[in-house]
């Protein structure tokens, strides 16, 4: 955060959607500010030029939707933002085409509004946000595109927030997702989140690999 709200435009075809997104993100307090919805259609790059946002969440449609249509849409300029998508369920094909689009985030609709403001400010940091269901089996092609210069790698290095370091303290007490949800009062799906994020800013490839870094960092409290 750089003491301001992130401003956020949701973008998508279905109004209902969109309004479904609205109602998590007005949840989210203060830290985020919606300037506005656009559906995709001709009108949208105008929209987004008028309300200036630093962060689009796009509702996607289902596997058949044209994401070289989504991005057309959203346009160039509009492109160059950090694009979150919101997708109906994990598609394989649908988020290696999301992120050889450029886009920073993927997150399924289940997801809560804790999480969805996190993965709005990761990505506004210069993440790659990946909800927790579809990481397992993603990192490889996140390195290949990488080094093809087809995305820019996730930012390692990053400082961790006040609840990630909570979350990896716990983590390296042995604590299961479950037990660090009932610690924190927070759900299990936003303790995975939260250990994603860890693990991108680290630069680790495990639970255990993140532990070992952040001792070594002095993270940890012991």
């Amino acid at each position: 955060m750089n003491g301001h709200p992130i401003r956020v435009m949701i973008a998508g075809r279905r109004r209902l959607v969109r309004t479904g997104l609205r109602s998590l993100l007005e949840l989210a307090g203060e830290s985020i500010e919606i300037v506005g919805e656009a559906g995709l259609d001709s009108e949208t790059a105008a929209l987004i030029a008028d309300s200036r946002p630093e962060v689009i969440v796009l509702a996607a449609g289902g596997e058949d939707e044209s994401l070289q249509d989504v991005m057309a849409a959203l346009s160039a300029k509009a492109a160059r933002l950090p694009i979150v998508m919101v997708a109906e369920e994990y598609n394989e094909h649908q988020l290696d085409a999301a992120l050889q689009a450029g886009l920073r985030g993927y997150l399924l609709a289940d997801v809560g509004s804790e999480t969805l403001a996190a993965a709005i400010r990761s990505a506004a940091a210069g993440l790659i946000v990946l909800d927790p269901s579809a990481v397992i089996g993603t990192s490889r092609r996140l390195k290949d595109l990488a080094s093809s210069g087809q995305i820019e790698p996730a930012i390692e290095g990053e400082p961790l927030s006040d609840r990630e370091r909570e979350v990896l303290q716990l983590v390296a007490e042995g604590l299961p997702n479950k037990l660090i949800a009932g610690r924190l009062k927070i759900s299990e799906h936003t303790v995975k989140f939260h250990i994603s994020s860890i693990l991108a800013k680290l630069g680790a490839a495990s639970r255990t690999e993140a532990v070992a870094i952040a001792s070594r960092r002095g993270l940890l409290v012991v």
